[in-house]
């Protein structure tokens, strides 16, 4: 760590069926796929889950610690460094719309920034939640938890796919940008990718007004008031 870098630590817990190293890597692993310059990770506490007088679980629980500060080093040149700028994407069914599309290359084109896509895996398994808790305001039937974990599980699948494949597009345009599955509620997942980084912007990439849950839920006000940070909303035919 050099005297002008400003970093942060975040708190995770990482297990594994083989050993406390193979939990560390794997925890280590995960957040290397959202979260940007790792420095370090130190283990805070150990514990393990047993079974008929065996470890089934190694558990261990990480202090990681990440670079915040926007240099980046300049490709071909002799330790030359520029500052980015960070942008924050919620965005689902209208991942591909070409209005996002705009958004993203109007702000590739003011200068060097990276993107952090994060697709919230909704679905109306939230609905049946509900009513597995017998908060179903209409039905008030008895949910099969097995229906909610499969409709989770369709919901984190189809988002992975979208997600996945619009990555991959935006890469081969030259586009610097991480991503990740989000909770069901924008909100939750912005607010949580916040946690491990910092952001210049968020880009909230929706439905149109009228047909839109995001809309409804006032989620640009809420992001704005909690964030103090410029709010974006891109619906189709803007």
């Amino acid at each position: 760590m050099t005297d002008s870098e400003v970093r942060k630590v975040i708190r995770l817990v990482a297990a594994s069926p083989h050993s406390w190293a193979d939990a560390t890597t794997r925890g280590v692993a995960e957040a290397a796929k959202t979260i940007r310059d790792l420095g370090s990770a130190t283990i805070t506490r150990r514990d393990a889950l047993i079974d008929g007088g065996q470890i089934v679980l190694y558990r261990v629980q990480l202090e990681v610690s990440f670079r915040l500060d926007r240099e980046r080093d300049v490709a071909g040149t002799d330790h030359q460094t520029v500052q980015v700028r960070r942008y924050l994407v919620i965005a689902n069914k209208t991942l591909s719309s070409p209005d996002l599309a705009n958004a993203i290359s109007e702000r590739q084109a003011a200068g060097p920034c990276e993107f952090h896509l994060v697709v919230p895996a909704t679905s109306d398994a939230a609905r049946w939640a509900s009513v597995a808790a017998g908060s179903d305001p209409v039905g008030g039937l008895a949910a099969d938890a097995n229906l909610v974990m499969q409709q989770l599980e369709e919901a984190q699948a189809e988002a992975a796919a979208r997600l996945e494949a619009h990555v991959g597009a935006m890469r081969e345009m030259g586009i610097d940008v991480t991503s990740e599955i989000g909770s069901s509620d924008p909100y939750t997942a912005a607010r949580t990718a916040m946690d491990r980084s910092s952001f210049d912007e968020i880009i909230v990439s929706t439905l149109p007004a009228g047909i839109s849950k995001w809309l409804r839920m006032d989620l640009e006000s809420r992001l704005r008031r909690s964030t103090h940070l410029p709010v974006t909303v891109c619906t189709p035919g803007d």
